[in-house]
């Protein structure tokens, strides 16, 4: 797994500029809330602008002629689930560059009407991959990258949202690093048959009595070496400036006691699931809730802030926007276990940082009732949570989480 290197012992330069440590708050700007946020700023809309540039207008910018210790090429796709793994690459474009690493970044569908629009020279091509999950598209553009930049280093980005590995038998041969947002802690189940595509569509097809046939995605030998778990929602343009910015998360009165708006449209198992996770929620009629979907995002996060709780069932992955804006917004997560996924930065420490429940809900009321009746220990886990990614934001965790995957 991808982690921040530890300080000491690092003897190239990128390697203190990229450990934890090293790249402590001094190292991007003073602790003052009024500077800080203004960095953040600075720093989102030129990421931003970056981003429009490249999928909106289809610029493509060339690397320079300096010198530089690793020129990395991303090609990306658009929208807002994976740009969140492209973000913070931009938001940290100022370290990175005191580090002699230069990014470029072409979209996909640029470069496959026009590979030779795309920077030549690089030493690290990035390749992100998006919903259809189309092995065959990617495996031509990864052989035209590696044609065109022989020797770079290759490193596929999937942004998918469960913990499958469906493309690591078509790509693996190809690539270098596998880096994906959460990942099973247990290596083995990999490989196994599910009932469905994946762990989630086993479970709670079996919990609904759907008949889901049996799949399983072959695993390469030697793939596990090149798994990295890297940025999830959490690096998003729409929250990583925020988490940047204060020490605190947004503040209100708390005159919500639980807050879970839940779309409960989509295929059979989900439907089910997210329908079932609502009614579990609804039954506790005593409470001040909100569980209607479809309100302005906006709206949505000032509803947060005035939230005590978050109920966050999963989604068709583990991990959503939810948990993190959950975080943002001072409300205390519960969530089903998340003991076997790896995430990073973790924000899922039982008790510590997020509250577990079970997969069928059936302890949810239990454990919503008494965090409302415990206000100091539901403030507590809420701002650790808080802490946890602030932390990771201005202490240069995620150029450490990436060191591998920029270096050539």
């Amino acid at each position: 797994m991808l982690r921040p290197v530890a300080s000491g012992g690092a003897d190239s330069a990128i390697s203190s500029r990229f450990g934890a440590p090293p790249l402590a708050s001094d190292a991007f700007v003073p602790d003052v809330p009024g500077l800080r946020h203004a960095e953040a700023v600075l720093r989102a809309v030129s990421a931003q602008t970056h981003r429009e540039l490249v999928h909106r207008l289809e610029w493509v910018r060339p690397f320079s002629t300096r010198a530089s210790r690793s020129r990395v090429l991303i090609v990306s796709e658009p929208g807002r689930v994976p740009e969140s793994q492209i973000h913070p690459l931009l938001f940290y474009g100022r370290e990175l560059g005191s580090a002699h690493v230069e990014v470029r970044e072409i979209s996909v569908k640029v470069f496959e009407a026009s590979p030779s629009r795309a920077p030549h020279g690089a030493d690290v091509i990035v390749l992100q991959a998006w919903v259809p999950p189309d092995a065959e598209r990617y495996r031509a553009v990864l052989d035209a990258l590696r044609q065109a930049n022989p020797g770079a280093r290759t490193v596929f980005f999937d942004a998918f949202a469960p913990t499958d590995l469906r493309l690591a038998a078509p790509l693996g041969d190809a690539v270098d690093l596998y880096v994906k947002k959460h990942v099973l802690r247990d290596r083995a189940a990999y490989g196994r048959a599910t009932r469905g595509d994946t762990n989630l569509t086993d479970y709670y097809g079996r919990l609904y009595g759907i008949d889901h046939p049996e799949r399983s995605f072959e695993i390469p030998p030697g793939f596990f070496r090149k798994l990295r778990v890297g940025p999830s929602f959490f690096t998003g343009r729409t929250l990583l400036p925020f988490f940047f910015a204060s020490a605190e998360p947004l503040k209100r009165e708390k005159v919500i006691d639980v807050h879970a708006r839940i779309c409960t449209d989509g295929t059979d198992w989900y439907a089910r699931m997210r329908q079932h996770a609502r009614e579990a929620l609804v039954s506790m009629a005593d409470l001040k809730l909100v569980s209607d979907p479809g309100v302005p995002y906006r709206r949505y996060l000032a509803e947060l802030c005035a939230s005590k709780l978050c109920f966050s069932p999963f989604g068709y992955g583990e991990v959503s926007w939810r948990d993190y804006e959950a975080v943002l917004c001072g409300a205390l997560l519960l969530k089903p276990d998340m003991s076997h996924c790896e995430t990073w930065p973790d924000i899922f420490v039982p008790f510590e940082t997020y509250v577990p429940i079970r997969w069928d809900f059936s302890d949810l009321e239990e454990k919503t009732r008494y965090y409302l009746a415990h206000e100091s220990e539901r403030e507590q886990i809420a701002q650790r949570a808080y802490t946890r990614l602030h932390q990771y934001s201005i202490r240069g965790e995620f150029l450490g989480q990436m060191r591998d995957v920029v270096e050539p």
